[in-house]
């Protein structure tokens, strides 16, 4: 989880699960998670710090995003009570878009080089690891999310251990620790 730094609360979720191979879950089980796990979400932000916010004036809104097996469940949770009986004439919003595709396919793998995808795919990795496009870097979630996606690749395709040395990987790390929030708080800029 992230936290923004220009509103005081989350923005988006981000997380993948692997299906259990023996007892797959539904497509209607796996959008229930994801609500599930938004919603906790909102709720945790809701009562942050021991304090419980005006939910009617100022209502907590948090984005999920969950991958299994490649298909994206996207879930956008808008909190408006922690009441959650029956008969309270104030009920919270839920928009679920279940069972995205994640990337499509455009043109047949068989007729490239397997070499030359993973070259490219590195090439394009290792570029991203050193140095962030522009329009990216303005958003600590965004350069987190890049930095993640970089490294996890490139661990996935073999190649992390060769690329980085132990200097580059602790000023990762480094790096990682000052935008975790320490105190409890956010900070506002």
């Amino acid at each position: 989880m992230v936290a923004r730094l220009q509103a005081p609360s989350l923005h988006t979720l981000l997380w993948s699960r692997e299906q259990d191979q023996k007892y797959p879950w539904t497509k209607e089980q796996n959008a229930a998670n994801a609500i599930l796990h938004t919603f906790g979400a909102a709720v945790a932000e809701a009562t942050r710090r021991g304090e419980r916010r005006d939910l009617k004036r100022h209502p907590v809104v948090v984005k999920g995003v969950q991958l299994v097996n490649g298909n994206m469940d996207i879930v956008t949770m808008q909190l408006n009570t922690l009441s959650l009986e029956e008969n309270d004439p104030i009920k919270n919003v839920v928009w679920v878009e279940k069972v995205n595709a994640f990337s499509v396919i455009l043109f047949p793998l068989q007729f490239m080089s397997e070499q030359l995808i993973l070259q490219k795919h590195v090439k394009f990795l290792i570029r991203h690891l050193n140095v962030f496009p522009e329009q990216y870097c303005t958003l600590d979630t965004n350069r987190l999310t890049l930095l993640f996606f970089a490294v996890s690749a490139l661990d996935l395709l073999g190649e992390l251990d060769n690329l980085l040395t132990e200097e580059r990987r602790t000023s990762i790390i480094d790096w990682i620790y000052r935008l975790q929030v320490t105190s409890g708080r956010y900070l506002f800029a």
